[in-house]
């Protein structure tokens, strides 16, 4: 069968597959042979019967079809009901006109639909956070939680996430106290987004370090620590905000779009912030959004401060086991020299045991053990 007695959205391979599963079973089964070199009758059944058993050779050929899905997040039908509202006010200043009596008149009862959007709007945010949350708060890894954390965002709640770290959380270092400013170094540790793939790889890599210009709405995000939302980025807006940066051009990624950036905090600390984005065919961000973006920030913030305090005790642990192991002696003829550190139990009061080699001229190698002690723990009478 050529391609060309395809359809584009039709698909054919070989396989196998039971020639019984077709009609007219015993004639494929006796036709088999016929397409077999020649050999002898013996040898031919053989083949076939094993042939039979393992599948008979067909032409799988499929057809498949791509489906638009919108996520519907339920949103509350606010701009409908101002409407509906206006159109009342209207009419009553056009019946009698009083616009201060139109402006107290009483408002319609609500829609038992707009109750149900409204609540199904809630209980999917809710929803949304309960996963996210069970998703995050399961590993101690830095990376791994960004990358969860992000990438739950996608598309359910956004179009586009990126997630930026101080340099220093990487690391497991601390930082000066008090708010970032324009020195601040950000690592960008990942961005997830459901356009085509690599549509911003070279926008805004991932790895990439960066100081965000003041008069932005990201350093604005990480010095006063609250959630920024911009419903709708004017192309005027846009052109602005990618004006600050030199070596990139952001038009494309956030000009029409809906941007909502949320800060990742512990304890009052910003550690970072997550961009979030939504096409311009979407509904736009609003405050119920904010609100659920900041939730998850939150919740996030606090996952990362403990991967990030688990980093610098860990950090602080190797570098005092390498503190504590002895200077290794030069290469010995005869003896391989190794040493490491052991951890004490805390209740024989022991910090940690050490050992290394020593050789004597004329003498066979010996072997050096040493304990240290003095962890702070109260001594046992």
């Amino acid at each position: 069968m050529g391609g060309d007695a395809l359809g584009r959205d039709e698909r054919i391979g070989p396989g196998f597959a039971l020639h019984t599963e077709f009609p007219g079973a015993e004639r494929l089964a006796d036709r088999l042979p016929d397409i077999l070199p020649n050999m002898g009758p013996a040898t031919a059944g053989r083949i076939v019967a094993q042939v039979l058993e393992l599948g008979y050779p067909v032409l799988e050929i499929s057809h498949h079809e791509r489906v638009p899905v919108t996520p519907d997040w339920g949103m509350p039908r606010y701009r409908e009901r101002r409407a509906r509202q206006e159109a009342v006010r209207r009419r009553a200043i056009a019946t009698d006109g009083a616009p201060d009596r139109a402006a107290h008149a009483p408002e319609r009862s609500p829609d038992p639909d707009e109750v149900d959007l409204e609540y199904a709007a809630v209980r999917e945010r809710l929803e949304f956070l309960n996963e996210v949350s069970g998703r995050i708060g399961t590993s101690l890894d830095l990376a791994r939680t960004i990358r969860e954390v992000t990438s739950a965002a996608v598309p359910r709640f956004a179009d586009f996430a990126g997630t930026h770290l101080r340099a220093q959380v990487l690391a497991g270092e601390g930082f000066p106290d008090g708010p970032p400013d324009v020195t601040t170094v950000w690592h960008r540790v990942w961005v997830e987004h459901n356009d085509e793939p690599g549509r911003w790889d070279d926008t805004v890599p991932v790895g990439e370090s960066i100081a965000f210009p003041e008069h932005t709405p990201f350093f604005q995000c990480m010095v006063t620590g609250e959630p920024v939302l911009i419903p709708h980025i004017r192309d005027e807006v846009g052109d602005r905000i990618a004006g600050q940066f030199e070596k990139r051009d952001l038009r494309p990624l956030i000009n029409g779009r809906s941007i909502l950036i949320v800060p990742l905090k512990a304890r009052d600390v910003v550690l970072g912030f997550m961009v979030l984005l939504r096409r311009p065919g979407r509904e736009p961000f609003d405050d119920m959004d904010r609100t659920t973006g900041a939730e998850l920030a939150a919740r996030a913030g606090l996952v990362l401060d403990n991967a990030r305090m688990y980093t610098y005790q860990e950090n602080v642990a190797e570098t005092l086991q390498d503190s504590m192991l002895p200077q290794v002696t030069p290469r010995m003829a005869g003896c391989d020299t190794a040493t490491r550190y052991l951890p004490g139990r805390g209740w024989a009061g022991s910090a940690g045991t050490g050992s290394t080699p020593s050789s004597c001229p004329g003498r066979a190698p010996r072997w050096w053990s040493a304990t240290s002690w003095g962890t702070g723990s109260p001594r046992r009478r």
